[in-house]
Parts: structure tokens; sequence; C-alpha cells
């Protein structure tokens, strides 16, 4: 593989992740616009007390290297704090230090975990309108 290839894997690694913030962001910041909400508590709850959330979460864990727990929670509680920003611009800068560097596999691992806890929300909110 050479090195331009390299650069354009990075790329697509990045940009594939940016996409999926913004998806994210745009999720988190509306209903944090609503109705300010703890969203770290909702994340940590959504880990803790969900047991097939939590093996998926488990699984990805085994999958790559013991760092990455240590990293998505780093990543979770700045991206917390981003999704509170006026726009996207702004709450990517904030968390860029832990996400440029990503890997191909930390990034699609790191986009699972969102779109997981995403969907951890929307079950939540389902079961409190039934």
């Amino acid at each position: 593989m050479t090195k331009s290839d390299l650069d354009e894997s990075q790329k697509f690694t990045q940009n594939y992740f940016l996409e999926n913030l913004q998806k994210s962001y745009n999720f988190w910041h509306g209903i944090y616009d609503d109705s300010p909400i703890n969203v770290p508590l909702v994340w940590k709850k959504a880990l803790d007390s969900n047991s097939a959330f939590l093996k998926q979460v488990q699984e990805a864990w085994n999958v790559n290297a013991k760092e990455s727990e240590e990293d998505l929670q780093k990543f979770l509680k700045t991206w917390s704090d981003s999704i509170k920003e006026k726009n996207f611009e702004k709450a990517i800068k904030s968390t860029s230090q832990y996400w440029t560097d990503f890997s191909e596999s930390q990034t699609k691992f790191n986009v699972k975990v969102l779109k997981m806890l995403e969907e951890y929300w929307k079950n939540i909110q389902d079961k409190n309108i039934e």
C-alpha cells in the first residue's frame, strides 16, 4: 500500500466519521435544545443498563485494543459537551483531538456506538409514549 493509498484511506475514514458526527450532532443537539438533558448520564445508562446494548459494546471492545474503551469514554464525554455548541463546526473543533488519528476500526467502532446510543434513546422515548 502506497502513502497515497494511506492518505486516501485516512481521508475516507475522516469523512465517514464527520458525516456520522454531523448526524449525531443534529440528533442530540435538537434534543438538548428542546429540553436540556444530562446526555452523559443517558449514555452511561445506555451502556450500563441495557444488556443487549452492553454486549454489543463489549464485543466491539474485544475486537479493538483495550484503550478503545478509555478512548470511547473520553470521546463521549467531550462529544456530550460539544453537542451543546451552537453549530457543528464549533462542536467538532473541541473533539478533533479524539478522532483525527482514529484508525479505520476505531472509526467504525465509534460510529457504531453513536448509532447504538441514538437507537437506545429512541427506544426509551417510544416506551415512554406507550
